[in-house]
């Protein structure tokens, strides 16, 4: 008996261990290259996560002033509050920059890791929720390494996610055991994804608090509920909020005066980015298995933010769940699933629309979403929610089979071969990258740059993208410490957008004209 049990345990390491390298390789290494010669992306919005991680590192090891006012676009200030700040997972980057990597094999690293640490945290918290490390690591692989975490390759900026699961788990345990450790947990969790990824602390905190009152009204009944916690753990719960407010504000407030000055996107913005039905059908097109699901959604406004088909492990989960669900033995396992289940739909109720209508309407109104344009991001903590409904599903399952090893092997194989892409991921040459860099930092060199306060970038040549070329200039800006005034960020100044358009000497005075600079009286280096 005592052998059987080994051997089982050991399966279960071993599909854990084969699902961890199989789809970090696949998905974070193997794009790479066998010399880490290239990096996922392209060399726009890739290279300004990498810029945003150098300025943080920069500015913690005393080499930058001024955080917010990073060193382009001028003489705007506070130009971090245009894009995403990846703050929350700046120590990992940092901690390779002090390994003495370069800034883009500390970016390469900080994405392995990332990857890594997704799939970790998954299948910690699905294996606290299940008992079974195999089926835990089956789920873990669907929200780690799922198509649709490869149709972003491009947003290393929603990378970072291992505190998703951890959140969820938190949030179960805490109406399973009314224990404020764990509400606190989930409180700080949604914090600490604010930091690392402010898309994502958004969509988490809208989505927990789906689930909230999901399990407030199905699990327990809220009256019940709170008699059961009593003054003084309600007392703390509030803390735990204002304490978590308390935290946000040094980061949301420099975003809620840029929106002050800048306004929101408007609904109409928003509304092209909002997933269909068929969204959630429409496979990446490297897929392996569903190619016949890879035009799906092609006829759709700005499709490449609908790739959302999660896997056909997810569809059949899904389908298992409303057919054996109701039959489990009445149990707080069963309630909490069922009360997943229900969260989920609503969260995609929400978050649907049908041609051109949709209830994420409501959802825009509230302070913060309606800056966001890309709401089918989304997808990155729903594949959670998917991942807790295949481990319940197949939980309930193996414990009714006769031959589970076969059954976790199986299911094992079919994960990898469900998410498996045939198509080469966008990449771009870490040494090109260097070369163009080195190139701008040269002809600084060459005209004394450090007599000038500012410096900007017109090439001769404009067939190439522009965002590249101003990426160019505000990594050579950063090495050398000397401002720019080219730039590329998620949104701009209308001033500044012919400028970014057109890369000529009139939309550059137009713009420096407008903020009152004077080319020569305040020393602005003009290259080409």
């Amino acid at each position: 008996m005592k052998k059987k049990i080994t051997t089982f345990f050991n399966l279960h390491s071993l599909i854990f261990l084969a699902l961890f390298i199989v789809g970090l390789y696949l998905t974070a290494i193997k794009i790479m290259g066998p010399n880490f010669d290239r990096i996922p992306g392209d060399m726009a919005d890739s290279r300004l996560c990498n810029y945003f991680l150098e300025h943080g590192h920069l500015f913690f090891t005393g080499k930058e002033a001024n955080y917010w006012n990073a060193p382009f676009m001028y003489p705007e200030k506070n130009v971090i509050t245009y894009s995403e700040n990846l703050l929350g997972t700046l120590p990992i980057y940092s901690a390779l920059r002090f390994l003495n990597f370069n800034p883009e094999s500390a970016f390469q690293g900080w994405i392995i890791i990332l990857f890594a640490l997704n799939f970790l945290a998954a299948v910690y918290a699905l294996f606290k929720l299940s008992g079974n490390l195999a089926i835990a690591s089956v789920g873990a692989y669907i929200f780690a390494f799922s198509m649709p975490i490869i149709a972003q390759m491009n947003h290393p900026q929603v990378f970072p996610r291992f505190i998703i699961p951890l959140v969820f788990l938190w949030l179960i345990s805490f109406f399973k055991t009314q224990k404020i450790k764990y509400f606190s947990g989930l409180i700080l969790g949604i914090v600490f994804q604010f930091y690392a990824c402010i898309y994502l602390g958004f969509l988490l905190a809208f989505c927990v608090l789906i689930c909230m009152i999901v399990f407030l009204f199905y699990v327990k009944q809220i009256k019940i509920f709170v008699q059961d916690l009593g003054w003084k753990k309600i007392f703390q719960i509030v803390g735990w909020g204002a304490i978590s407010l308390a935290l946000l504000i040094p980061l949301l407030y420099p975003y809620y005066e840029r929106a002050k000055i800048s306004g929101t996107r408007t609904y109409e913005e928003v509304i092209n980015s909002i997933p269909y039905i068929r969204s959630y059908f429409f496979a990446w097109q490297g897929s392996y298995l569903w190619t016949f699901l890879t035009k799906t959604a092609l006829n759709v406004p700005v499709w490449w933010d609908h790739f959302l088909f999660p896997g056909g492990i997810v569809v059949l989960c899904i389908i298992l769940f409303v057919f054996i669900g109701y039959k489990q033995p009445s149990s707080d396992f069963k309630k909490g699933a069922i009360a997943i289940f229900i969260s989920t739909l609503l969260i995609l109720i929400f978050t649907l629309q049908f041609n051109g209508h949709s209830l994420y309407k409501f959802i825009y109104h509230i302070p913060g979403f309606s800056s966001m344009r890309a709401v089918g991001r989304i997808i990155n903590v729903e594949l959670f929610l998917f991942a807790l409904i295949v481990t319940f599903s197949f939980t309930w399952i193996v414990d009714k089979m006769k031959y589970k090893s076969i059954f976790l092997l199986l299911i094992a194989a079919l994960c990898i071969v469900d998410k498996y892409s045939t198509d080469t991921m966008g990449t771009y040459s870490k040494k090109d990258s260097q070369d163009r860099i080195t190139a701008i930092e040269d002809k600084l060199k060459e005209k004394h740059y450090s007599e000038y306060n500012a410096f900007a970038y017109i090439p001769d040549d404009k067939k190439e993208n522009n965002a590249f070329t101003h990426i160019d200039v505000m990594l050579a800006s950063q090495s050398l410490n000397i401002q720019t005034v080219n730039a590329y960020t998620a949104t701009s100044p209308g001033e500044f957008a012919p400028f970014f358009e057109n890369l000529d000497s009139t939309t550059l005075n137009n713009w420096l004209l407008s903020r009152n600079i004077d080319v020569v009286k305040d020393k602005i280096l003009l290259i080409k």
